[in-house]
């Protein structure tokens, strides 16, 4: 495995454990669209939504992690496409290679 991830890719030339590196330390934030209406459930999932079904913090919602840079965009979607409203509260956490797949999240 390890001689796998010292090889430079094809078509970048950098070595696949350089681009795992890259991909692991890159901070996302996580939405969690919680009581959103039923029906709505088939346009989060072709967004990109997963379904959470009993989480610590949060109970049951829909979640997707974006980059920072698309955060506006998505909480534009939410408040025009899924809630119909603008003066919802979404809870945002921004997550790190450290707590990506664990309950951690430091809220924002």
């Amino acid at each position: 495995m390890i001689e796998l991830l010292a090889r430079p890719l094809p078509k970048s030339g950098v070595s696949a454990m350089s681009r795992l590196l890259d991909a692991a330390r890159v901070e996302s934030i996580r939405i969690w669209a919680s009581n959103t209406p039923f029906e709505q459930k088939d346009k989060l999932k072709a967004r990109g939504y997963k379904w959470i079904d009993n989480t610590p913090a949060q109970g049951k919602a829909w979640v997707i992690d974006v980059c920072e840079s698309l955060l506006d965009d998505e909480m534009s979607y939410l408040r025009s496409e899924i809630y119909r409203r603008d003066s919802i509260q979404i809870p945002l956490a921004r997550v790190t290679a450290y707590d990506r797949f664990t309950d951690r999240a430091t809220w924002i």
